[in-house]
C-alpha cells in the first residue's frame, strides 16, 4: 500500500510538471522570479550578465534539471522569453539547453535557426547555467570510469578515509564507495625535512644537499624518490588501452611540491587523457585527494554541454548546483 501511494504522488507530481508546461501563468511567474535572479546579481562580479543592457545583447540564463531544463532569456525591447522543455528528449534533439537556445533566438530574431546546424551567438552578450547533472552523476555513481595514481604505499588511502564517525554508536555504518575504479601506484616520494613543531627548529641548509629544495609554503623538501617517467608512460598507455579516459594524480605533500604530479599530468595529457591534479585543483593538506577524484567523474559530463557554435566557445558561466 505505501509503495502504490507513493507511485501515485509521484505520477501526480510528474503530471503537475508537464501541465506547467502549458500554463502562461505559471510561466510568467517564472520568468518574474528568473528576471529577479539576474537582477540581483553583481555587476561587478559578474559584468558579462549585466553588460548587456548597454551592448544590446539577449541574455540567456538555463536551470538543467534531471527532468525539466528552464529557459528565461532577456531580450532588449521586448518581452521576456520564458521556456520549459524536457531535459532528455533524443527523438525530437540531442542537448536541452542547446535547444533552448535555438528557439530563443527563433523566437527573439523571428528567424529559424534550423536544428544540427551551428549556433550563430552574435546576438548573445552572455550564457549562464546551473545544472544538477554533475551531483546526480555523483550520487548514483554513474560518472566517467577514472583512475588514480597514488603514491606507491597510500592505494587504501581514501577507502581508510579520515576515521570520521558521524554517530559512534550506528551498528549498521554504510561507506559510501570510492569514485575511482582502479588505482596505479607510482613510486615516487618526497618529505619535509624537520617538522614544524619542533621547540629547537634550526635552520636548514638547502644548498648542502642536491636533493633538497624549498616547497611553495617556504618548508624544505627532501626529494627521496623521483617517479620513472618511462614507467609511467607504460602505467598510462595500459590504462588507456583499457578504456579508460580521465586520471586523477595525487601524491604526497604535492601541495608544496607539485613537480612529480605536474610530471606524470603533462605524460598523461600527451596520452590525450583528461587529467586533473590535485595541487592544481586545491593546493591544501588532506582536502586535495578528494577533489582530484571528483573532477575526473564529473568532468566529461559537464564538457558535454560545451556544445561548438560557428563562433567557436559561447560565453558560458557554468556551476553544478
Amino acid at each position: 500500500m505505501r509503495h502504490e501511494n507513493h507511485e501515485k504522488g509521484d505520477n501526480e507530481s510528474r503530471s503537475k510538471n508537464i501541465d506547467s508546461l502549458k500554463d502562461p501563468t505559471a510561466q510568467l511567474s517564472h520568468a518574474a522570479e528568473s528576471r529577479q535572479f539576474l537582477n540581483s546579481l553583481n555587476p561587478n562580479k559578474t559584468g558579462i550578465m549585466r553588460g548587456s543592457a548597454a551592448t544590446g545583447g539577449i541574455q540567456i540564463a538555463i536551470d538543467r534539471g534531471g527532468t525539466f531544463t528552464d529557459v528565461h532569456a532577456i531580450v532588449p525591447g521586448r518581452d521576456d522569453i520564458v521556456l520549459k522543455l524536457l531535459s532528455v528528449d533524443p527523438q525530437n534533439y540531442p542537448d536541452a539547453p542547446a535547444e533552448g537556445i535555438r528557439r530563443v533566438l527563433e523566437e527573439a530574431l523571428g528567424n529559424p535557426v534550423p536544428r544540427g546546424d551551428p549556433i550563430n551567438l552574435s546576438p548573445v552578450s552572455s550564457i549562464r547555467m546551473g545544472t544538477t547533472v554533475a551531483t546526480n552523476a555523483l550520487l548514483e555513481r554513474k560518472g566517467e570510469r577514472s583512475a588514480l595514481l597514488i603514491t606507491k604505499g597510500f592505494r587504501d588511502l581514501l577507502v581508510i578515509g579520515n576515521q570520521a564517525r558521524p554517530d559512534i554508536f550506528d551498528l549498521t555504518v554504510s561507506k559510501p564507495g570510492v569514485l575511482y575504479e582502479k588505482v596505479v601506484e607510482i613510486d615516487e616520494r618526497v618529505t619535509l625535512e624537520g617538522f614544524t613543531e619542533d621547540p629547537e627548529k634550526k635552520a636548514i641548509d638547502v644548498t648542502s644537499d642536491p636533493n633538497l629544495v624549498v616547497g611553495l609554503s617556504k618548508e624544505v623538501i627532501r626529494v627521496l624518490r623521483k617517479p620513472d617517467l618511462d614507467h609511467v608512460y607504460k602505467e598510462i598507455m595500459n590504462l588507456r588501452d583499457e578504456g579508460f579516459k580521465s586520471l586523477s594524480v595525487c601524491f604526497m605533500h604535492s601541495y608544496t611540491y607539485p613537480d612529480h604530479e605536474l610530471a606524470v599530468a603533462r605524460i598523461a595529457e600527451d596520452l590525450g587523457m583528461s587529467v586533473s591534479v590535485s595541487s592544481a585543483l586545491q593546493p591544501m593538506v588532506r582536502k586535495r585527494k578528494i577533489d582530484g577524484c571528483i573532477r575526473p567523474s564529473v568532468s566529461q559530463l559537464l564538457t558535454n554541454h560545451f556544445f561548438t557554435t560557428d563562433q567557436g566557445s559561447p560565453p558560458w558561466t557554468v556551476c553544478n548546483r
